[in-house]
């Protein structure tokens, strides 16, 4: 047997060393996120900055609950309740895992997360500024200050229309993270609004669901879900006024119908939200229906329609979908890659040189979602606010 020599060893050397590193950052990282939630470092408002505190507090009574409706939610989620155990510790759970909250506000967990979410991302086309709902939108280009008052209003409406619309907090934290950092103000050079960046079709879209196809097949169980949730669990109540809301077509194309408090932040998150759930209901429909489809197995097209879906709310779930049907075409067959991870991540590829649209916004397509890798990617922004927050942001 030949011997390897010196450089041999070297080479081995290094590369126990290397895999010994990543294997050690890796469970650093997983440590970190086991720990207690890194506390926000709340911002001092100036007056440029400020313009929104005296709005917040209008924007309250949308989401104040009483402790018994905290406790409920807490119940449906599958939180600790004390009030079923003796256990000192099933207590200080509890009074760090508070959903929505009255005094005391949202958990921990939440005003760590959206903090971070606020403090780390910024609009380039600016903010709004409306000093009611039947005014004409002013642009700020000043971030606004990432107050308690801020952070904690967004949080509570935040977790509020995830619960009472059944929808899953991680894929929408992951979605409005991508789409605005949270900030409930934001612009965009295309007109888009608020956290979830509404645009004027985009709410059209969401009423004519509602309006015209709620007993169709297609959203009927989406649409009854969220009505049942919003009319029969106390803890919804401060949502049925938002949800009851029918703009006219003039009020939609009025920016400040939608952003002006205190419907904001509830009424825009709540159409943003319900967007997201009608088109992933037209996805999880189509995927059901269509041959292109039948060759993955039922975990997989789970998982195709929740990242199809993040896909579709910015460039539309006709192209997605079309788009994914040309990718698969060559007989994609799961056993041909190593994971559900590596199909996403090749159709992600696939989008960058097929998708109907010039080169620039296929790029950017490509990039919204994944790869993990880049920094543009909502899953490389979720693991940077989680890594920064010291938790798993909505973890369900």
């Amino acid at each position: 047997m030949v011997g390897l020599g010196r450089k041999g060893y070297v080479k081995i050397l290094l590369l126990v060393l290397f895999f010994s590193v990543n294997s050690l950052t890796a469970w650093a990282q997983k440590a970190a996120l086991k720990g207690p939630p890194v506390m926000p470092a709340y911002q001092k408002c100036s007056q440029e900055n400020g313009y929104l505190e005296k709005d917040l507090k209008r924007g309250t009574q949308y989401v104040y609950l009483q402790p018994r409706q905290i406790e409920e939610m807490n119940g449906d989620l599958g939180l600790c309740d004390p009030s079923k155990s003796k256990n000192p510790m099933d207590k200080w759970m509890h009074d760090n895992s508070i959903i929505v909250g009255h005094n005391d506000g949202p958990s921990r967990e939440d005003r760590a997360c959206i903090f971070q979410a606020q403090a780390n991302s910024a609009s380039p086309s600016g903010y709004a500024k409306c000093a009611n709902q039947n005014s004409n939108l002013k642009v700020s280009r000043e971030r606004p200050c990432i107050s308690k008052n801020y952070v904690e209003l967004t949080a509570r409406a935040f977790r509020m229309v995830t619960a009472c619309t059944g929808a899953s907090p991680r894929e929408l934290f992951g979605l409005f993270l991508q789409e605005s950092g949270f900030h409930l103000n934001a612009l965009s050079w295309t007109g888009a609004l608020g956290v979830g960046q509404l645009t004027t079709p985009g709410v059209k879209g969401v009423q004519q669901v509602e309006d015209d196809f709620a007993e169709t097949p297609l959203y009927k169980a989406t649409v009854e879900r969220i009505d049942s949730r919003i009319k029969n669990k106390p803890y919804c109540k401060p949502l049925i006024e938002a949800d009851e809301l029918t703009l006219s077509a003039k009020e939609i194309e009025k920016s400040c119908s939608i952003l002006s408090f205190p419907r904001n932040p509830t009424y825009p998150i709540l159409l943003s939200t319900k967007l997201y759930l009608y088109q992933k209901a037209l996805i999880e429909d189509y995927i059901k229906s269509h041959a292109a489809f039948d060759r993955f197995k039922p975990s997989t097209r789970v998982a195709l329609a929740k990242e199809l879906a993040l896909y579709a709310y910015n460039a539309g779930v006709g192209g997605v979908l079309a788009t994914f049907v040309e990718f698969a075409k060559p007989k994609v067959k799961e056993s041909h890659v190593k994971s559900t991870e590596e199909l996403l991540n090749n159709f992600s590829e696939f989008v960058r040189h097929h998708f109907p649209a010039k080169s620039a916004k296929k790029n950017e397509l490509a990039d919204h979602v994944r790869p993990k890798h880049n920094k543009n990617g909502i899953y490389h922004k979720l693991s940077k606010i989680d890594g920064l927050s010291g938790v798993q942001c909505f973890k369900e």
